[in-house]
């Protein structure tokens, strides 16, 4: 009897204790760019449903619930049809909006999105800032007008000053990335992988200024004519023969070590890929080595 007078005291504090932390992962949160701030699937799926409510009780033309909404779906793991639906119900509540135009833009990443177009002629003309900024020089990267290196880009350095300036990314990251160029040869070229690997390092180069020898490659991008196109210019060497063509789904894992090899053989320049391209550049892996935080090719 003593032993049940205590348990359930206990197990009525664990009930409450539950309950108010359920109720608390309900309740709607900013959701911030996860470079500033990360959460798990949980989170961010118990966020997509608050955000759900809100958008569909107050919030039909609310901006910011429908931003929200959007990140914590994607960072969730939402299935590619419900972002596509998610995206075609926000553009028939705010449509025109830049809310809209950077979320189907994240959506459907494109050199030819005419969201893409959109972002990049107001961010020509806005303060975009932090994660916004970083779709507008996704789209500018994708059409290759960053592929050039040291070449200026107004609205790209524009962006990328007042990110160094506002400190969007944290210090550690930006170590890193000055770590890994820093223990690449003299002129090297770079494969890099994701947003973080990407940017970091062209805001090394065009907002602090150091680093302007090497070149930084999206290997995702290698799959985008125009980014091909510009890159193979911008290193004056003519395109992989026999690769007019877009690349198809088969060449996922073949083409972007297919082009770094062809890059390194064309121009004589060190090659370097990202610790996070592998599974892009497993046809050459026999050919990679440690060097400094990158793998070599050689």
């Amino acid at each position: 009897m003593e032993t049940h007078r205590i348990l359930r005291p206990l197990a009525a504090v664990a009930c409450l204790f539950l309950s108010a932390a359920a109720a608390q992962a309900q309740v709607p949160q900013e959701v911030r760019s996860r470079i500033v701030e990360a959460h798990d699937s949980a989170w961010y799926e118990s966020q997509a449903e608050a955000w759900q409510r809100v958008v569909q009780t107050t919030g039909a033309r609310d901006e910011r619930a429908w931003r929200n909404y959007f990140e914590a779906a994607r960072w969730a793991g939402r299935s590619a049809a419900f972002m596509d639906s998610l995206v075609a119900r926000m553009g028939r509540s705010v449509p025109g909006s830049l809310t809209w135009h950077l979320c189907a833009y994240r959506n459907d990443p494109s050199p030819d999105s005419p969201h893409g177009a959109q972002i990049a002629a107001r961010a020509a003309q806005s303060d975009l800032r932090g994660e916004d900024a970083n779709v507008a020089l996704s789209y500018l990267l994708a059409r290759g007008e960053l592929c050039g290196g040291a070449s200026p880009c107004p609205t790209a350095d524009s962006l990328l000053r007042r990110q160094w300036r506002e400190g969007f990314y944290p210090e550690e990251l930006l170590r890193f990335s000055y770590n890994q160029l820093q223990g690449m040869a003299d002129g090297a070229i770079y494969f890099a992988n994701g947003d973080t690997d990407v940017f970091c390092k062209l805001l090394l180069q065009r907002a602090a200024g150091v680093h302007r020898d090497k070149l930084v490659v999206c290997t995702s991008f290698l799959f985008f004519p125009a980014y091909r196109e510009a890159l193979f210019r911008a290193l004056q060497i003519e395109p992989i023969p026999g690769r007019g063509r877009k690349p198809t789904a088969e060449d996922q894992a073949a083409y972007p070590g297919e082009v770094a090899a062809y890059v390194a053989e064309k121009t004589g320049r060190p090659v370097y890929i990202s610790p996070w391209n592998r599974s892009y550049t497993r046809t050459i892996e026999t050919k990679l080595y440690n060097e400094g935080l990158a793998f070599r090719y050689s």
